[in-house]
């Protein structure tokens, strides 16, 4: 893949609760096959609403999304939120992690994403 081309790509961020990653569920597998997909066609991060420790860490490189997943709690477990450098209370607006890029689509919803990938 040639340089202009990755600069010209569109930036798309999916948020999600759901460590899909992780195959469990059949939502969880569906929504894999779906990044899997989207990844080859624009630049995609991955917001996950949730803790990401090393064993999630592991589980996310082995389904080649190393380095596209992050959290606004990549912190130790037994760290508080004050201990980590969090705010007590945030919302999602506040998210310092959705602050520092802007992205062409920010899709929080399985049913937005499948309404955008049939609209490319």
């Amino acid at each position: 893949m040639n340089l202009e081309k990755v600069v010209k790509q569109k930036k798309v961020v999916l948020a999600t609760d759901a460590p899909f990653w992780e195959g469990k569920m059949g939502s969880h597998q569906r929504i894999l096959a779906i990044v899997k997909e989207l990844k080859n066609h624009c630049s995609l991060k991955i917001f996950f609403f949730g803790t990401i420790g090393l064993q999630r860490r592991i589980q996310i490189q082995e389904v080649g999304l190393e380095n596209m997943v992050v959290s606004y709690k990549d912190f130790d477990q037994h760290l508080n939120p004050e201990e980590a450098g969090l705010p007590k209370l945030s919302s999602f607006a506040n998210v310092q992690g959705l602050k520092k890029r802007r992205h062409n689509a920010f899709t929080q919803h399985l049913l937005s994403i499948l309404l955008w990938l049939n609209q490319m």
